[in-house]
């Protein structure tokens, strides 16, 4: 019913669990079942914008077989780019912050923190 595990994407773990959750129950433990080691050469803890791009990969792919609605869509691709912005006004890249930010508010056009963005990549 899943599917396989994609291994050409970095957030092939989301991916999978994504489907996983569309055709199963789960349930929520709130107790460790794994222990992860974390260091600054882990990639999970390089959540970069390649991250993301598959993030939205996974939402495209969900709507093109009917698995969920436009507005789930339209909020990940928003996400995407709103959170892509943030890591190119990190990095001091204005252009391509303000590209994403305006990207963002095709999906959000009301949404005033992105607004508050721009102007900030902008001035500073």
């Amino acid at each position: 019913k899943t599917g396989m595990f994609n291994e050409d994407i970095r957030s092939a773990d989301f991916n999978f669990t994504i489907r996983l959750a569309y055709h199963y129950d789960a349930v929520v433990l709130y107790e460790p079942l794994a222990v992860r080691l974390a260091h600054p050469a882990n990639r999970s803890t390089q959540f970069n914008i390649a991250n993301y791009f598959d993030y939205l990969t996974t939402f495209e792919a969900l709507f093109s077989e009917n698995k969920i609605e436009r507005s789930s869509l339209n909020y990940a691709r928003w996400n995407t780019h709103f959170k892509v912005g943030e890591i190119y006004r990190q990095k001091g890249q204005k252009k391509s912050a303000v590209k994403n930010y305006l990207a963002a508010l095709q999906y959000k056009p009301l949404h005033f923190p992105t607004y508050k963005k721009i102007a900030g990549a902008l001035v500073s």
